[in-house]
């Protein structure tokens, strides 16, 4: 059986790497392997492989940025989550295996956005003072444009006709110089899976990535002894939305209740 991983495809960064896992037989009585092959998205061409020493690929290798680089979180032992650095496919460090260690099943590393408006130079508000008088950079039409007269024209469903614009270009050009994308170090990371053993339901974990140019990952569980609901990914089930240096989430859990509306413990 094979199986595409192909996680981390977010937007504006898309990974240029995704991995093709094949199941292969091992000894009578065990547990099968997966040959994974690591692929370069626009060649196709196949610029790495490993051993997964289990019989199930889950979805555990993301491709993820830092610091200019790529790297991949990935589980070559299902105990363990390591870091490879890319395109070379080197482990540079991570977990040790650990019978009692925490198994992965799921990887997301969320793109930290954020569209910041830029003024012009001389206008009140270019020091970033909102207090100051209004804007005197905002962007107007061209002489002429339908758009530009005082009352334009209206549209049955009560919005501008924007198709009679004759400045679309100029003003695609106010935009792009205008409205800057910024985009965070991706150091907050997310992991599901499981202690060995405890395989009812998948858990969902933190795991610091701060350090991962150097092989250094560090997980906790800060969010407490909670289920990823069996239907969604992790990337399905965490939203987590960025303003400057404020990082808030949302993550979507799986709690189980009797009829009486009581927790079932």
């Amino acid at each position: 059986m094979t199986t595409i991983c192909d996680t981390g495809k977010d937007y504006k960064l898309s990974s240029p790497y995704y991995a093709e896992a094949t199941t292969f037989e091992t000894k009578p009585g065990c547990w099968n392997y997966n040959k994974v092959n690591i692929i370069e998205r626009e060649s196709k061409n196949i610029i790495g492989s490993y051993t997964r020493n289990y019989s199930n690929m889950y979805r555990t290798f993301h491709p993820f940025k830092l610091k200019n680089k790529w790297f991949a979180l990935y589980s070559p032992n299902y105990t363990a989550t390591r870091i490879m650095s890319l395109p070379d496919c080197k482990d540079i460090g991570g977990e040790e295996p650990n019978s009692f260690g925490f198994c992965p099943t799921d990887y997301f590393v969320p793109v930290l956005a954020n569209l910041q408006f830029v003024h012009d130079s001389g206008c009140p508000r270019s020091d970033g003072d909102m207090r100051k008088p209004p804007c005197t950079c905002d962007a107007g039409h061209l002489t002429g444009c339908p758009l530009s007269v005082p009352n334009p024209k209206i549209m049955p469903n009560g919005g501008y006709d924007w198709e009679s614009c004759i400045c679309k270009e100029s003003r695609a050009a106010w935009d792009e110089a205008h409205f800057v994308w910024s985009f965070p170090e991706r150091v907050h990371r997310f992991i599901a899976g499981c202690i060995w053993g405890d395989d009812s339901s998948w858990k969902i974990q933190y795991l610091d990535l701060s350090q991962a140019d150097k092989g250094i990952i560090k997980r906790d569980d800060r969010f407490g002894y909670i289920e990823l609901p069996s239907e969604l990914n992790l990337d399905n089930a965490i939203d987590l939305d960025y303003d400057d240096d404020y990082i808030s989430l949302k993550i979507a859990t799986q709690n189980y209740y009797n009829i009486n509306g009581k927790i079932q413990e």
